[in-house]
């Protein structure tokens, strides 16, 4: 039994696969925003009167909040390379029309040009890297500051 080639998945295709791609477009510039508007906060502490404990908790808590947020990101990537192999498998495998199939094949290349990026600053791309780049900088540092005292 064959479906029909205006419908797949039980909704109109065409209808929605060009919501679709203004859905990802909007989505690249609300990641364009949040690049532009947060970028790399001051860590420098102000006060002169400060523990160690509050030091290290403050390192602590900035830790978690910096991998919460990096896997986050990680995981929005990974959804991107799903969506690309969704697509590849309904072009592939599955009997549609020549507009569907065009359409589908303009979002997939949109999605491959236009990839969903978040960074910090928009100097730095944050992902797993980052996470080992600021581990390695925090233990060099760490080693110098126990070597001078």
């Amino acid at each position: 039994m064959r479906n029909s080639s205006s419908r797949v998945f039980g909704f109109n295709i065409l209808n929605d696969l060009s919501w679709l791609n203004k859905c990802y477009l909007l989505l690249i510039q609300q990641c364009n925003f949040i690049n532009t508007a947060f970028g790399v906060r001051d860590g420098v502490i102000k006060t002169k009167c400060i523990t160690a404990l509050q030091c290290i908790s403050r390192i602590l808590i900035s830790a978690v909040m910096l991998y919460s947020l990096v896997h986050r990101c990680e995981k929005t990537y990974e959804q991107r390379e799903q969506i690309i192999r969704i697509l590849d498998h309904i072009l592939v495998s599955k009997d549609i029309n020549t507009s569907t199939r065009k359409t589908l094949t303009d979002f997939r290349r949109l999605v491959c040009l236009k990839p969903v990026e978040l960074t910090a600053a928009r100097i730095q791309r944050l992902d797993y890297g980052i996470l080992i780049t600021y581990t390695s900088v925090v233990i060099t540092f760490t080693v110098l500051l126990l070597q001078n005292v």
